[in-house]
């Protein structure tokens, strides 16, 4: 497939290999946003589905008991600055993610493919984890 893209696009004329080039520069640049706006709203879905049953697993185990804790009052208290929170952090995540995967292209029914999908998952994680030093610094 890659050779035959190239042969395409070596017979092309100038002015259409320049046309061809914008092209794939705005399908480029409308993935990054396409990529962006999932990996945002699959974040904030994860904190609205998540972050109750964490709080209702949380008050279960209090000493206090279930009811003492707040029952199932207020199990979406602090969602929203979660969600806020979360929607940046999973957008980075899967830009780089889907990215890596992109740079690291290997034959669909290649053995390597485990090993694309971990390392694009593991320069997915560094760029979080960059995130959060750059954020809350060494002090």
């Amino acid at each position: 497939e890659t050779g035959f893209k190239n042969y395409f696009f070596l017979i092309l004329t100038p002015k259409w290999q320049r046309a061809y080039s914008i092209v794939t520069f705005f399908l480029s640049f409308l993935f990054f946003f396409f990529f962006l706006k999932a990996g945002g709203v699959a974040g904030v879905a994860v904190d609205l589905i998540l972050f109750p049953l964490d709080t209702i697993k949380t008050r279960l185990q209090s000493p206090q008991g279930f009811n003492k804790a707040g029952g199932f009052r207020g199990i979406y208290a602090g969602v929203p600055s979660a969600a806020i929170g979360s929607f940046p952090n999973a957008a980075a995540f899967f830009i780089t993610y889907e990215y890596v995967k992109w740079f690291l292209h290997t034959d669909s029914s290649s053995y390597l493919m485990p090993v694309k999908h971990m390392l694009a998952a593991s320069a997915g994680e560094v760029i979080l984890l960059s995130d959060l030093y750059t954020q809350w610094g060494s002090n």
